[in-house]
């Protein structure tokens, strides 16, 4: 496994699902439609940001993260 997720992308990944995490949790949302979703996403932002690859990135050909010489 490649990592494609740069340090600007993980540190916005790991913003918005914080972010995320926290309006789910202050506003009491009990509608399936908007749960379901949102966990996935939520779940989704945090396992791509915390291990570095994401694997739309590597279908689309994309690498966020800076290249070593």
């Amino acid at each position: 496994m490649k990592y494609n997720v740069g340090t600007l992308d993980l540190t916005a990944r790991l913003t918005m699902a914080i972010s995320g995490f926290f309006l789910y949790v202050m506003t009491g949302t009990t509608e399936q439609l908007v749960i379901i979703p949102g966990f996935v996403l939520i779940s989704y932002l945090t396992l791509t940001g915390c291990v570095g690859y994401c694997p739309a990135y590597h279908f689309l050909g994309i690498s966020t993260r800076k290249i070593r010489r």
